[in-house]
């Protein structure tokens, strides 16, 4: 008796063992993953505002609605490929509705927030096109991050100021003169606005407050925030 139901036992394990794999495949809601597969993950779409509409008097230029989102408060950017600074093809800019004028300041608080390539770069612009502007970014130059100042115009391009820091984050303001304008940092609320450099205007003709990114990965996303943007016009 114990010979037979060993044999049946023999008998019925492989059509057990084929029962269970049609059933694992065929299963909607189990997924087999290779072994160098991970979960997807999009942690930028989990609590972000599907759309992000402009701040009171700004506009987005050459918009790239999915490279935006807003999250407790801020904006965050994704850092984009294309290039204003030595090159072309930039987009997903906040500008200002009007164009500046003397006294007008513009703050906010920059953030990168996972940055890899060199020059990856957020911050702020006075711009009048894109071969004529001031910019003033947090950029993360070979693991280092750096408060920098710079203007381009068709002539040729400067770097005023490179100034050390040490975190990826800074408050950063620029402030329209009569005929220049100026750029100041500091680390937080708690320390006095520090001056980068002063520039005068890269062009003629009107200007506005920009906020961009630069040399992010086409390929593999990375991200800037952007707080407490104040403009005062």
């Amino acid at each position: 008796m114990n010979s037979f139901l060993a044999l049946t036992t023999a008998l019925r394990i492989p059509h057990l063992l084929i029962g269970l794999a049609v059933g694992v495949l065929s299963s909607p809601t189990l997924r087999l993953t290779r072994a160098h597969e991970s979960p997807t993950t999009t942690p930028h779409a989990a609590s972000a505002e599907a759309s992000v509409n402009p701040p009171a008097g700004w506009k987005w230029d050459r918009p790239v609605p999915e490279h935006a989102e807003q999250r407790d408060g801020a904006i965050e950017l994704r850092t984009e490929s294309g290039k204003i600074w030595a090159g072309e093809g930039n987009r997903n800019r906040l500008m200002t509705a009007e164009p500046v004028e003397t006294g007008d300041t513009v703050t906010a608080e920059i953030e990168l927030l996972d940055a890899v390539g060199k020059w990856e770069q957020c911050g702020l612009l006075l711009h009048q096109h894109d071969d004529a502007f001031v910019k003033l970014v947090v950029e993360h130059i070979d693991g280092m991050h750096y408060v920098v100042m710079a203007w381009e115009r068709p002539n040729g391009r400067r770097v005023l100021a490179q100034i050390e820091i040490p975190q990826p984050r800074a408050q950063l303001k620029l402030e329209v003169g009569e005929d220049s304008v100026s750029g100041y940092w500091r680390l937080d609320e708690s320390a006095s606005w520090q001056r980068a450099s002063e520039s005068d205007f890269p062009g003629d003709g009107e200007h506005r407050f920009g906020i961009f990114t630069q040399d992010g990965d086409s390929d593999r996303p990375r991200w800037a925030r952007v707080r407490d943007l104040r403009l005062e016009q």
